[in-house]
């Protein structure tokens, strides 16, 4: 019973894993424990200490398992600071059982990394505008002249690249059509919207572990754009201040 059980558990946990699934394996918990709770009632059990040790260790981990898959399930609807903290506290309380496995906790602090991941956004949008010698115009307007043209030039939205990436040793010009002017490769430049955007999308795209130091690292790579991240850089503080009050739950993350 216990080995398909565990199975179904670590899919339940995977992040692909639906609501139904995590439900469904709710009850075989649920179902498990109630078991779990007429061995040990019945006196008969009780005389054989090896089996009742057990079985008392086996209700504490899959309490602690049960709690977890809900506090998995309440992870897409938190979207404020509050709410975001008591769900952090809920992750490490199950960390206080001293008799809680490793396997447990290594658990639990992986749902933890993935509840963080889940609420820091995955990327930001850069500006619809972008800076064509020192003016605001829309991206949309600006046109590429290739040095090698393979046709008409393409409006900048229309390439695989922005005004960060393109690679201006390819580009002859570029040209403003909302102002009928030609502007030359090294006029082009990103907004502080953009610049903001761009410095925490790379950031984040680099982020691996949820310890205190590395959401540290990204506050200092992104604090000169905090006016222009909107939300992001409130949540980057509340996730950088839990990281540090629960280093348990997050640190070597």
């Amino acid at each position: 019973m216990l080995k398909p059980l565990l199975t179904a558990y670590a899919d339940a946990l995977a992040p692909s894993a639906s609501p139904m699934a995590r439900k469904s394996v709710q009850s075989q918990v649920k179902n498990f424990l109630a078991k779990l709770k007429e061995y040990m009632d019945d006196p008969n059990y009780k005389l054989i200490n090896e089996a009742d040790l057990w079985a008392r260790h086996q209700t504490g981990e899959w309490q602690a398992r049960q709690k977890l898959l809900n506090l998995i399930d309440k992870g897409p609807g938190i979207n404020t600071p509050d709410k975001l903290t008591d769900q952090v506290r809920a992750y490490n309380g199950l960390l206080t059982d001293k008799d809680l496995s490793e396997e447990v906790r290594r658990l639990v602090r992986e749902s933890a990394g993935r509840f963080f991941d889940q609420y820091l956004d995955k990327e930001l949008p850069l500006d619809d505008y972008v800076l064509a010698d020192d003016k605001r115009v829309k991206r949309s307007k600006i046109s590429v002249y290739w040095s090698k043209p393979t046709g008409s030039p393409p409006p900048l939205t229309e390439t695989e690249y922005n005004e960060k990436t393109i690679p201006l040793d390819k580009v002859n010009r570029f040209y403003d059509s909302e102002n009928s002017r030609t502007i030359e490769p090294n006029k082009l430049k990103g907004t502080a919207k953009t610049e903001g955007a761009y410095a925490f999308n790379q950031r984040r795209k680099s982020l691996r572990h949820w310890d205190e130091a590395s959401l540290a690292k990204m506050k200092e790579d992104c604090k000169d754009f905090k006016d222009h991240l909107g939300d992001t850089w409130g949540k980057i503080g509340d996730l950088h201040r839990l990281a540090g009050e629960y280093p348990d739950l997050f640190g070597g993350r």
